[in-house]
């Protein structure tokens, strides 16, 4: 984590970073607590080192409602679990007003 500004910023060609909710939580002690505020934090500190470099963000979407979320946080890619993909789908083709 300490070191993603310097590696995203010294390593030309990474497609993209993967912003791993359950390793967050996992490595804060907190093994699937994915609402814990410091996974959270965690997950907008790669973020922002990944917009500061223009690097595409990857994250997961448990449900349909955080998938716009993401999106408008500014993740480009957004995974889904299987049972939720169709809703997901639909909420990530609606419209982003910012």
């Amino acid at each position: 984590m300490r070191n993603l500004p310097q590696i995203l910023q010294e390593v030309k060609g990474i497609s993209a970073i993967w912003a791993g909710s359950g390793d967050l939580a996992m490595e804060l002690g907190v093994p699937c607590n994915f609402s814990d505020p410091r996974v959270e934090e965690e997950m907008q500190q790669i973020l922002r080192a990944c917009k500061q470099f223009n690097v595409p963000c990857a994250c997961i979407a448990f449900r349909e409602e955080d998938v716009q979320k993401r999106i408008e946080q500014g993740f480009r890619l957004i995974i889904t679990i299987p049972t939720l993909t169709d809703r997901a789908f639909a909420a990530g083709r609606k419209p982003v007003v910012r």
